[in-house]
């Protein structure tokens, strides 16, 4: 095997994990619009608050991007609104600092500062 025809095999292989990732990524984002969307029409406003809420406080940016994408899509509410006032129009960080929403009807979610 060339040196040319080795690099244009691992050239391949990067594209083909590359388009498995990409797909991973939008099947990923297609099921937690879905299963928000699902508890949204079982009346689970409560246990998404809490949920958005924890995601928040944790100290972890992927728990803040899940948090940021299940409040993107709800339906417009108390809890969207600040997040997507944080984020910008589509959701992108950007160096933005991470929306703190404050649950006051769960003690423990509380968050001081």
């Amino acid at each position: 095997m060339t040196f040319q025809s080795y690099s244009m095999a691992v050239a391949n292989a990067d594209g083909q994990r590359l388009h498995h990732q990409e797909e991973s990524y939008a099947a990923a984002l297609r099921t937690v619009e879905r299963l928000t969307l699902a508890a949204v029409v079982a009346g689970a406003d409560e246990w998404l608050d809490r949920f958005v809420n924890e995601r928040l406080l944790s100290e972890t940016a992927a728990d803040h991007a899940l948090a940021i994408t299940k409040a993107s899509c709800r339906p417009a509410n108390a809890q969207s609104t600040p997040c997507s006032a944080a984020t910008g129009d589509a959701g992108s960080l950007e160096g933005r600092p991470v929306p703190r929403v404050r649950d006051t009807s769960v003690p423990h979610m509380q968050r001081t500062g």
